[in-house]
């Protein structure tokens, strides 16, 4: 009888203190919450995963929000990618200062940190021309599917594996005329590749840096006023888009069509032989720039050497459209131009004091100006569509095409020379708004906007035959067309895949 009394003292002392204990971590836990609904933590997830992993009691993890509280403790663990990311961006946009003061505010992780999880590639600048070595160097860090993960493979109608293409973009950024010392290449950077190429770039001695500074002096070396980006980007690939650089090269722009061709045709043999180029992202189809004449010169001499080929499945593809210029490249690259620029030629060319000549007539800025007006646009607004000053301005670009589509609708009217101008100005803006409206008009289908953009190619092509350069300037021309074929061809290139 004592020896059960005895044990049920001992298991009665035991209940009181695990109710005790219990107590003290309920107790413990109504603190914790206390303390998160009162405070913001600016690393909470990762100060409880730390502590829950470690096994950490609820006094513990009480100690620890403390100390992070109190600006003592902060893990070092645990970030997500989402995280990662934040900081990556806000180091990108803002620098290590606004990082540091995000780290600090929100618990982002440090610039070591973003560093050792998002290593930045290092891309090689060009120091004189262009070369293969650079080329190859480039694609290789870019390019690489752990950074950049290819396309998806399709079985084409014939059975063998293929990947859409691939459009190269040639494009010119300003820079500031100096130059700088690269210690990974230990040379000097900065030079325009035109002169650039003609010196070394070492630096070993003083006596090295005084002769380059002597040769810009004399005018024999001077620094790049411009540089020549080069940037690749896939056509059919929704994830992993966005162009990725692989020339950069300081330029002062009197580099000719033939010189540009040349190291353009050598990265296109980059391109096919590297590993990391065609053989794992897919071929280029296409080249494209602004509306420099330097790079179309270069795209015309590059994709205007080789007819298609007659039985292969594009040139069967394309056989139901008459009259469809079909001479490409050797390895079957055309040339296209921003449409972009196209919208803002336009509106150039409607601005322009010199007119443009069509059907007999001659269509003034003044008279496109009438017109306007009578759509019930005041004239402070028809001004502002139609200031010369202006012109980079895309959406007034847009805009000014937009509003000559609605001439159309207007009542005819009794003067028989306004007649003949408002007919005038009325087919004008008709057929440039059959080049617009297949890239602003989201309700069109494909069929439609290929309709379109056949409909302005022949207009196009029908009053450079009669008008020559009076209507169309022949740099404006030659861009139209270009993009209206790439734009065919790369659809029945896509059907051909998929």
């Amino acid at each position: 009888m004592r020896q059960q009394l005895k044990q049920l003292r001992a298991q009665l002392a035991n209940a009181k203190r695990r109710l005790a204990t219990a107590k003290r971590q309920i107790a413990d836990y109504q603190r914790i919450m206390i303390m998160l609904a009162n405070n913001d933590f600016a690393s909470l997830r990762r100060l409880l995963s730390v502590s829950l992993r470690h096994g950490s009691s609820p006094a513990a993890i009480l100690m620890q929000l403390q100390r992070a509280l109190d600006g003592l403790y902060n893990p070092r663990s645990g970030f997500t990618q989402d995280e990662l990311d934040v900081a990556f961006i806000a180091k990108a946009l803002g620098g290590q200062r606004l990082l540091y003061a995000l780290q600090k505010s929100h618990g982002l992780p440090s610039h070591r940190t973003v560093q050792r999880h998002c290593p930045i590639p290092r891309m090689v600048v060009s120091v004189g021309k262009p070369s293969q070595e650079e080329f190859d160097v480039n694609i290789e860090v870019f390019l690489n599917p752990e950074v950049k993960p290819g396309p998806e493979t399709f079985m084409n109608a014939a059975g063998k594996p293929t990947m859409p293409g691939n459009i190269l973009m040639f494009d010119g950024i300003a820079l500031e005329g100096r130059c700088r010392y690269c210690p990974q290449r230990d040379q000097i950077m900065g030079f325009c590749r035109e002169h650039g190429q003609n010196f070394s770039m070492k630096c070993d001695t003083v006596e090295d840096i005084e002769k380059l500074r002597d040769l810009v002096e004399a005018g024999k070396l001077c620094y790049g006023s411009d540089a020549t980006v080069v940037a690749v980007a896939p056509y059919a690939q929704t994830d992993h888009y966005t162009p990725v650089p692989l020339v950069l090269s300081p330029s002062d722009k009197t580099e000719k069509g033939e010189q540009l061709m040349t190291w353009i045709h050598k990265l296109l043999g980059s391109w096919e032989e590297h590993k990391y180029g065609a053989k794992t992202h897919g071929p280029i189809w296409a080249l494209a720039s602004d509306g420099d004449s330097s790079f179309r010169l270069a795209k015309h001499l590059l994709c205007m050497t080789t007819k298609l080929n007659p039985e292969s499945p594009l040139s069967h593809k394309l056989a139901g459209m008459p009259g469809l210029n079909t001479m490409t490249s050797s390895s079957g690259i055309t040339g296209t131009c921003d449409p972009k620029h196209i919208f803002k030629r336009f509106g150039t060319l409607l601005r322009s004091p010199r007119g443009v000549g069509l059907f007999g007539d001659h269509i003034t800025r003044g008279q496109v100006h009438d017109q306007l007006c009578q759509l019930g646009l005041t004239k402070p607004q028809v001004d502002q569509l139609l200031d010369p000053a202006d012109k980079q301005n895309v959406p007034k670009a847009v805009k000014l095409l937009q509003h000559l589509l609605m001439l159309h609708d207007l009542p005819k009217a009794d003067l028989p020379a306004t007649a003949r101008h408002q007919k005038s100005v009325a087919f004008l803006g008709k057929m440039m708004g059959y080049f617009l409206l297949p890239f602003i008009s989201v309700s069109m289908s494909l069929s439609e906007q290929v309709q379109s953009l056949s409909t302005f190619a022949h207009l196009a092509a029908a009053t450079y035959m009669q008008h020559r350069t009076a209507c169309l300037t022949g740099a404006l021309y030659h861009d139209t067309q270009a993009i209206v074929k790439n734009i065919i061809f790369t659809i029945a290139r896509t059907q051909l895949i998929n």
